[in-house]
């Protein structure tokens, strides 16, 4: 298996291991992109716009609703360019492939572990 975050560097490096194990008559069971930047809102639907968080917004604080309005777009770009990157990785390496979610804590036992495999599960349906 091969593992990679799912920066444009760490894929090319990954397809290439994968092009040279492949040549060299390895067996490459998949590939697993980790750290991954899920998307806010489903691909194609438009963040909140800076006017409507100052609504939503019980001050109705312009400043505040402008920087979380930034923030929003900066997390959807880097959610597009990493599964622009997973695409690209999953496309090269046939095989079982799977796709973990940037968390919001690192894993450091069988506990957390489990609970990370639950998601997994969760989102296969």
């Amino acid at each position: 298996m091969l593992v990679t975050s799912p920066g444009a560097r760490a894929v090319a490096e990954a397809r290439a291991l994968h092009a040279r194990l492949v040549a060299e008559g390895m067996p490459v069971a998949g590939a697993v992109a980790n750290r991954v930047t899920p998307p806010l809102w489903p691909t194609g639907q438009a963040c909140p716009t800076t006017a409507e968080l100052a609504a939503a917004l019980e001050a109705g604080d312009g400043a505040l609703a402008a920087g979380l309005a930034l923030a929003l777009d900066e997390h959807q770009r880097m959610a597009a360019a990493d599964a622009a990157a997973v695409a690209e990785l999953l496309a090269a390496t046939p095989g079982a492939n799977a796709v973990v979610p940037r968390l919001e804590e690192d894993i450091h036992d069988l506990r957390g572990l489990a609970a990370l495999t639950e998601r997994l599960r969760d989102e296969r349906g």
